[in-house]
């Protein structure tokens, strides 16, 4: 019975040590915990995804929240709503075309000029 409560102490010990790591390691933990690890989005690349013209009823609009320049399948507190297409191949903004056209596309969570200078490159 005494050696239980002994190994008690460390672990209590442990248990409120975790808070004094940073408030940076608690937000990171809770982020990913919470609401999942960021996706990629990448740029659109016709030899990639396909032309436009043609190929775009194969993709889907989904949306991704933007939080803190990182893109999240799950809505977060003061996340910003962004629709982009995704097929099994990954997620990927839409051509970034004055012609381009898609009925089904959001156009009020339309990306910004910020989101398609952080598209990660082609795959």
């Amino acid at each position: 019975m005494r050696r239980s409560s002994l190994l008690a102490i460390p672990l209590a010990a442990a248990l409120f040590a975790l808070p004094a790591c940073g408030p940076g390691y608690r937000t990171s933990v809770g982020v990913s915990a919470g609401y999942g690890s960021p996706v990629d989005v990448y740029g659109y690349y016709p030899d990639y995804w396909g032309d436009w013209h043609t190929d775009y009823l194969g993709w889907s609009p989904t949306v991704v929240y933007d939080y803190n320049g990182a893109y999240y399948p799950s809505q977060i507190r003061g996340s910003r709503p962004v629709t982009v297409y995704h097929t099994n191949k990954g997620y990927f903004f839409p051509p970034h075309e004055n012609s381009w056209k898609d009925n089904r596309f959001n156009r009020k969570q339309m990306p910004n000029a910020g989101d398609y200078r952080r598209a990660r490159p082609h795959p």
